[in-house]
């Protein structure tokens, strides 16, 4: 089996700087009021705002948590305003990740290590182990749509009774895929 490592790791939340970076555009944004331009040099321009969304970034997917976590360890009271706001931490985060991974996809010439038709190996944590590369994913940077033997049997099913409904296959990174080699 071969597996493609990226010349540079791909980037994530976690990378320095990120949350930082992040949070204070968001709260330049969201927060004006609180927005200091010199936040992200001293730590001493920073509310409770700022130190909360740094310290749990990584609950931007799951603004109910989000909020849940803000009021209990923060002693945050929402109202209507700042619970659509949080909701918008989760779209401004992933588009964050995202201009990155698209940088890093540039800056590093990143191409698809496996055509499509390819037969790769799914991580683990999926119930079929094995499935085809369908295209290359065109909405997020670097990835794959795999379609598995399962799926595609329900598309020629659904195919076959006429429906348009179709399975359109898992969204992976170039890096979280294994080529079978047969």
């Amino acid at each position: 089996m071969k597996r493609y490592t990226p010349p540079v790791p791909r980037p994530t939340y976690n990378d320095e700087g990120f949350a930082e970076q992040t949070v204070h555009d968001f709260i330049k944004q969201h927060y004006p009021d609180s927005y200091h331009e010199d936040a992200l040099v001293a730590e001493e321009f920073r509310d409770g705002i700022y130190e909360a969304l740094i310290d749990e970034l990584y609950l931007y997917q799951d603004p109910q948590v989000l909020m849940n976590t803000l009021i209990r360890d923060y002693d945050w009271e929402f109202t209507a305003d700042d619970w659509d706001k949080i909701q918008h931490f989760d779209f401004f985060v992933t588009n964050r990740l995202k201009e990155k991974e698209q940088q890093w996809v540039k800056d590093n010439d990143i191409k698809p290590p496996f055509p499509v038709g390819a037969k790769v190996r799914l991580p683990a944590h999926y119930n079929e182990a094995v499935g085809i590369i369908n295209r290359i994913y065109e909405y997020d940077p670097a990835r794959y749509c795999v379609l598995t033997e399962k799926q595609n049997q329900y598309n020629k099913e659904m195919e076959s009774l006429g429906k348009s409904e179709r399975q359109g296959g898992w969204i992976l990174k170039f890096e979280d895929v294994e080529l079978v080699e047969e």
